[in-house]
């Protein structure tokens, strides 16, 4: 019996002595997380991300232990937000411009921030891969044309101050001030070479000379050139009903660069405007607009090598101004829908050719 009481202390000390140590591990082990998260910078400190190099820093600080389960915290924290607006919170959209989802067309790709995508992919975990990558690339194109917008109302306001400047006119200008009789007859005597009554006429307003007319001349006289410009640009103007159907690239660029005058801009819209009177559907007034031909250059969002034809100044603005009795995910889904119209009309003459040639 004394010898199994013996073993039985012997127990106890050593599980005591174990006990001890495991609360000294843990105590150290918490000391050093305080101290490691009070060393680490803060993950909101990191947004919004503005430039390549700070994303490639921000990527490479990921691969380290710790930021990476803070940055998923900082995520989680603001999932209620869409994956939309978290990926407009760390990317700027100026730098978003320089991005796509492949890397294609020389721009950078953006799935080779791997730890950035795989926290996110981690926080929205409900969504599947193709949910997923949709999203992200539809963030992508949104950004792309929010900067082509800004760039727009950009050149808009440059257009319109510029025009504004050259429709000024010089107002009367205003009299000089009268000049105290004590200060003229003061120079008037320490030059010595005037008397007292050439003092009392220079006094008199009848010696100001009036610049009010000569200035007012000036403005209103007319030079051959402002006259040539005036015809050239009434000429362009009287020209718009006669471009469409727009055949080639050319031919709308040119249109794009005219648009971005205000003027210009409104005859195209009340010239839409009578072309939808008489069709009545986006679809029939796209289709006096372009050609099929033309649109096999563009799609909808810019993608697999396309044009956007959203960021067409034509269509976002001078045919959206035409429909606006309709709300704009309408138009756009009945832009979407003709798109996909003239794409098939392409596909389908291409067939018919090639069975023709064939026979």
């Amino acid at each position: 019996m004394k010898a199994i009481l013996h073993n039985m202390m012997s127990l106890q000390r050593l599980m005591n002595a174990n006990l001890k140590n495991v609360k000294r591990a843990t105590q150290k082990k918490k000391i050093k997380k305080q101290q490691g998260t009070e060393s680490r910078e803060s993950v909101a400190s990191w947004f919004p991300i503005l430039t390549a190099e700070e994303a490639q820093t921000v990527e490479d600080k990921l691969k380290i232990d710790g930021y990476s389960e803070d940055f998923v915290r900082y995520l989680r924290r603001n999932k209620d937000k869409s994956l939309n607006d978290a990926l407009r919170a760390i990317f700027d959209d100026d730098l978003m411009e320089n991005y796509n989802l492949d890397g294609r067309l020389g721009k950078l790709p953006l799935l080779k921030l791997n730890s950035i995508i795989n926290c996110l992919r981690e926080v929205y975990s409900d969504k599947t891969n193709l949910d997923f990558f949709k999203a992200i690339r539809r963030y992508i194109c949104l950004c792309h044309n929010r900067c082509t917008q800004k760039r727009y109302t950009n050149r808009k306001k440059l257009r319109d101050c510029s025009f504004e400047f050259q429709n000024l006119t010089y107002e009367n200008c205003v009299d000089p001030p009268e000049i105290e009789p004590t200060k003229m007859q003061h120079e008037n005597e320490m030059a010595g070479e005037k008397d007292e009554s050439d003092s009392e006429e220079t006094l008199s307003c009848g010696s100001i000379p009036n610049l009010s007319e000569k200035s007012f001349d000036r403005a209103t006289s007319c030079s051959p050139k402002s006259i040539e410009q005036e015809n050239s640009y009434t000429a362009k103007i009287k020209e718009i009903p006669f471009l469409f159907p727009l055949i080639t690239q050319d031919q709308l660029l040119k249109l794009e660069e005219n648009i971005l005058d205000t003027v210009y801009s409104n005859q195209v819209c009340e010239h839409l405007k009578e072309l939808k009177a008489k069709s009545g559907n986006v679809d029939g007034v796209m289709r006096k607009i372009f050609t099929d031909e033309l649109i096999t250059k563009y799609n909808f969002d810019g993608l697999h090598g396309g044009n956007c034809i959203r960021d067409l100044n034509l269509v976002s603005d001078c045919l959206l101004n035409a429909f606006s009795d309709i709300s704009r995910a309408e138009f756009l889904t009945n832009v979407r829908s003709y798109i996909a119209l003239s794409h098939s009309r392409t596909e389908s003459r291409r067939k018919r050719t090639k069975n023709n040639t064939k026979s």
